[in-house]
């Protein structure tokens, strides 16, 4: 279940750290959203564990409450972000 599951987000995941990497040209400040999607993705990659897996997308939904995105990406980043949490919610 778990392999299946980073199977599925890891398009996602490397889709959003591409968005986030042009938003932190836009606004340095992003940049630390970043930075975390990028150690929850080496952390979903190196864990087994299910609900570890399952809370970690759902903190990457959590913490993209704080930050602000260009007019440019903010729907695609939104809309990757929300496919990340629902994967981790029908599971």
């Amino acid at each position: 279940m778990v392999s299946n599951l980073k199977a599925q987000t890891d398009n996602l995941f490397q889709e959003l750290i591409t968005l986030l990497t042009a938003e932190s040209k836009f606004d340095s400040y992003n940049s630390q959203f970043l930075q975390y999607v990028q150690e929850k993705h080496h952390f979903i990659q190196q864990n087994t564990d299910e609900a570890e897996v399952l809370e970690a997308i759902r903190g990457i939904n959590r913490y993209s409450d704080e930050f602000s995105f260009t007019d440019i990406n903010t729907k695609k980043i939104k809309v990757t972000i929300d496919n990340l949490y629902n994967l981790a919610n029908r599971s």
